[in-house]
C-alpha cells in the first residue's frame, strides 16, 4: 500500500477545507490508509501521531520537503487553493522529490484560470470535489483517466432534523423566537463570497413583504480583507434584522453538533455566492431538512436545482441575453446574482410553508447519498486505483510502462 500525504487546512479549522479534512483524514486512517496529515495551521506536537506541524514556513515549504523524505512519501494530496501565489513553489519541489501529486482542484469560476491550470498541469491525477469541477478539467483536455470525481460528505448522524421542541428551545436561547430565519453561512474574504449582493436582495425583500425576519450571518463581520459587514448592513438600512455570532472568525467557528443546531434554527438556507466547487453549508443545511436558496451557477444545478431542494436565483444577464461575468483577479469570470430575483426567491419560500415542506424532505433524501459512509468508499476506491495504475508509454519522456 502507498504512503500518502495529505496538506491542507488544519482538522480542527471549521472552514470547508477543515471540514473535508478531519472526516476523510481520520475516516482513512480507520480504514487502514497509510495516510499523514500536514495542516497548514498546526504548531507545536499535534496530540495524534499522524497529524504533523508546520516547521518555520507558514506555507509548509520546509514542512513538506521534511516529512515527505522522513516518511517516505509516495503522493502528495493537496487540498488548497492552488492559485494562490503564496503555493507557487508547489510544482517545483514535488518533481524535486520525485513524489507523486494528487491534486483536490477548486474550480468555482469559468474558463478554468490559467493561474490555476498552469500549476496543476503536470499532477499525476486530479479530484474533482463535483460534477461541475469535473466538467471543467475535461473540457480543457484533462485526462478522463486522472481525473476523479469525489464530492465532499456530510455525517448524517450530526446533521440531522432535530425534534421541534430541542429547535424552539434553541431559538428561544438565541432570541429567535417567533421570527423567520434565513441563514447565511460562508468566509467574509475578498468579495466572492458577495455578502454585498446578499444584503442588497434581502433589503429588497425586507421593502417587499415587510416581513419579521432575521438573516443570520455566520461569519466574522470584520475580517481583515473582506467586509466591514456591520457597516454594509447599516448603509443598506437593514442592521436591525442582520445578526452575527460573537467571537466566530475564519479560524474559529462552532463545533458540529452546534452547528446542526444552529442550521436546524433556521427556515432557509441563502447564499449569493459568485462561484463554489461544491458548497458544504448548503449540503450541510440540506441534510437538516432545511431549503436552500442559491446561484443558477456552478454546483447549484447539482446541489438544488435537480434534486429540487430549494430554489436557483437567476443571474444578472446583459441586453444581449448573455449572462453577465465579472473577470476577477484570476484571470477567469464570477457570475453575479440578479439581487432582484434573489429577494422574490425568499419570498416565495418565505410565504409557502408547503413548498418549504417539499423541498425539507427531498433534501433530506438527498442528503444521505453525501453521507460519509458513502463518500469515503469513493476514496477507497481511487487508492486502488492509483496502485494499480500503469503509466502509458511515453518515448518523448523515455518512460516505460511498467
Amino acid at each position: 500500500m502507498g504512503k500518502y500525504l495529505w496538506m491542507s487546512t488544519s482538522s480542527n479549522i471549521t472552514t470547508g477545507y477543515g471540514i473535508l479534512t478531519k472526516n476523510v483524514v481520520e475516516r482513512l486512517i480507520k480504514k487502514g490508509v497509510n495516510i499523514k496529515l500536514l495542516g497548514m495551521q498546526n504548531i507545536g506536537h499535534q496530540k495524534e501521531e499522524y497529524n504533523l506541524p508546520m516547521l518555520d514556513d507558514i506555507y509548509s515549504s520546509d514542512a513538506l520537503d521534511f516529512y515527505t523524505k522522513l516518511y517516505g512519501i509516495d503522493y502528495v494530496i493537496t487540498v488548497l487553493d492552488n492559485f494562490v501565489s503564496v503555493y507557487h513553489y508547489l510544482p517545483k519541489l514535488l518533481r524535486e522529490l520525485k513524489v507523486g501529486h494528487i491534486c483536490h482542484v477548486t474550480i468555482n469560476s469559468l474558463p478554468p484560470s490559467p493561474l490555476l491550470t498552469n500549476k496543476i498541469k503536470n499532477a499525476n491525477f486530479w479530484i474533482a470535489p463535483s460534477k461541475f469541477v469535473e466538467k471543467a478539467l475535461l473540457d480543457i483536455g484533462y485526462d478522463k483517466n486522472r481525473v476523479h470525481y469525489i464530492p465532499h460528505g456530510v455525517d448524517t448522524n450530526i446533521f440531522k432534523p432535530l425534534p421541534k421542541e430541542e429547535t424552539e428551545k434553541h431559538k428561544e436561547m438565541i432570541g429567535y423566537e417567533d421570527k423567520f430565519i434565513f441563514l447565511a453561512v460562508a468566509t467574509n474574504t475578498g468579495f466572492e463570497k458577495n455578502w454585498q449582493g446578499l444584503f442588497y436582495a434581502y433589503k429588497i425583500f425586507l421593502q417587499m413583504t415587510g416581513a419579521n425576519t432575521i438573516l443570520h450571518c455566520h461569519t466574522s463581520p470584520n475580517y481583515p480583507g473582506g467586509y466591514d459587514l456591520e457597516a454594509l448592513a447599516k448603509m443598506f438600512g437593514i442592521a436591525e434584522n442582520i445578526r452575527f455570532i460573537s467571537g466566530i472568525s475564519l479560524n474559529a467557528g462552532l463545533p458540529p453538533e452546534e452547528m446542526a443546531k444552529l442550521y436546524n434554527a433556521a427556515d432557509c438556507y441563502i447564499s449569493a455566492s459568485m462561484g463554489e466547487s461544491f458548497s458544504l453549508p448548503a449540503l450541510e443545511a440540506m441534510a437538516c431538512g432545511i431549503p436552500c436558496i442559491i446561484p443558477n451557477h456552478t454546483t447549484g444545478p447539482e446541489l438544488v436545482g435537480e434534486p429540487k431542494t430549494g430554489l436557483l436565483i437567476d443571474l444578472l444577464k446583459m441586453k444581449n441575453g448573455q449572462e453577465f461575468g465579472l473577470t476577477g483577479p484570476t484571470i477567469s469570470d464570477k457570475w453575479i446574482i440578479d439581487p432582484f430575483d434573489m429577494a422574490l426567491k425568499m419570498t416565495e419560500i418565505y410565504r409557502d410553508k408547503e413548498l418549504r415542506e417539499k423541498f425539507s424532505k427531498n433534501a433530506v433524501e438527498f442528503a444521505q447519498g453525501y453521507d460519509w459512509e458513502v463518500i469515503i468508499p469513493k476514496w477507497l476506491k481511487f487508492f486502488e486505483y492509483v496502485e494499480d495504475f500503469v503509466e502509458p508509454l511515453d518515448y518523448k519522456e523515455n518512460k516505460l510502462g511498467i
